[in-house]
């Protein structure tokens, strides 16, 4: 028969304490609290990983950083995954990943790797600079794939509004073909801003 583990409470885990060797107090369902020899308190999962079945552990960050409460609702996540044959960890990777990925792909780091790839005369590469200068200043920094055609039609508008029409086309032209270039949002974007 199964151990019945008793749910911590927040009084129970401040009170807590390691001795001489680190302590796992347990909530259930694979989640227990981690204190190591300095007294310091986390949370941490176990769990099968799906298919293969082998053990491991998954932190969910310090006690009181993350509440009782916090940690349980992290602990649901994970084994909502792992019912759906997703292993938590693996799960954590991508999306960090995907996280990097994202922050590496800003519109000037793509728009910067557009302009190398073109040929073009000395003084049509400066005045590309001057314009993805302006455009930078308002889309730059964003991720590509975050940016949407609103934005792109916000920086249009407001050269239109200083009657800098010509401006306000090169900057829709530019950002579509730099956005075509990246494959992210070229068509809606194009069929938004025409």
């Amino acid at each position: 028969m199964p151990k019945t583990v008793v749910p911590l409470t927040d009084a129970k885990i401040k009170r807590a304490k390691s001795e001489d060797k680190p302590t796992k107090l347990s909530d259930g369902y694979g989640l227990y609290l981690y204190i190591d020899k300095n007294q310091q308190k986390f949370w941490r999962f176990d769990y099968s990983r799906p298919f293969t079945k082998k053990r491991n552990t998954l932190s969910f960050g310090p006690y009181p950083e993350v509440s009782l409460a916090e940690a349980r609702q992290k602990r649901e996540d994970a084994r909502s995954l792992i019912a759906q044959d997703i292993d938590p960890h693996e799960e954590k990777k991508r999306i960090i990943q995907e996280h990097i990925l994202s922050e590496k792909n800003t519109f000037a780091g793509v728009a910067s790797e557009w302009v190398s790839k073109q040929n073009l005369a000395e003084s049509t590469i400066k005045g590309q600079a001057r314009l993805l200068e302006v455009i930078n200043s308002y889309i730059g920094k964003k991720p590509i794939d975050k940016i949407t055609p609103v934005e792109v039609l916000n920086i249009c508008r407001f050269y239109e509004k200083q009657d800098k029409l010509e401006t306000a086309k090169k900057v829709k032209v530019k950002c579509g073909q730099i956005a075509g270039n990246n494959g992210f949002f070229a068509s809606l974007f194009m069929a938004f801003i025409n």
